[in-house]
């Protein structure tokens, strides 16, 4: 008798088992995804810069000072709402390198956006198939890593750079 009545609760605990787990996916960060390359040099390249093509980049440029490298698209919507707060990083931490990375982009596209959106970075690095922003683990766009003088990746924010995440990167800079 016990078992012919058991068939009728388990379908009831599923649906509890799977509750639970909505119930605590609810309380994660997606933004918060954990990076292997922290504390790890930042990954070799070579690269264009968007506005000089002719002008080949290397990793090297992150020596010798604190850098932030965002990681953005011209089709990337989410990418207009932190223009403005990188702007605001630009005045606010005069000492701090931003550097920007056009992922799997169209440069023409790129170049329309930032004169539209207004040019946040002392230099912007092309690179439209995407090789390296996957060498740097990159899951989409906007994501930013803060890079030290030495070249180490010392934080990555995925998402939105803002008010609300930037406090994880600033708390290294001082």
């Amino acid at each position: 008798m016990m078992v012919k009545n058991l068939k009728y609760y388990l379908p009831l605990l599923g649906l509890i088992i799977v509750v639970g787990f909505f119930w605590r996916g609810l309380g994660l960060h997606p933004q918060a995804l954990p990076s292997v390359l922290i504390d790890q040099p930042a990954a070799n390249f070579v690269l264009p810069n968007l506005l000089a093509p002719e002008q080949l980049i290397d990793q090297q440029v992150f020596q010798g000072s604190w850098t932030l490298l965002n990681v953005w698209a011209s089709w990337c919507q989410t990418c207009t709402q932190e223009q403005a707060f990188l702007l605001s990083l630009k005045q606010r931490y005069p000492h701090l390198h931003i550097i920007g990375l056009d992922f799997q982009d169209n440069p023409i596209k790129a170049v329309a956006w930032l004169k539209k959106f207004k040019d946040p970075y002392q230099l912007v690095l092309s690179d439209p198939s995407g090789k390296v922003g996957v060498d740097y683990g990159v899951y989409g766009t906007p994501e930013s890593f803060l890079i030290d003088s030495k070249g180490i990746i010392r934080a990555k924010i995925t998402g939105v750079l803002n008010e609300q995440s930037w406090p994880k990167m600033a708390i290294l800079l001082t």
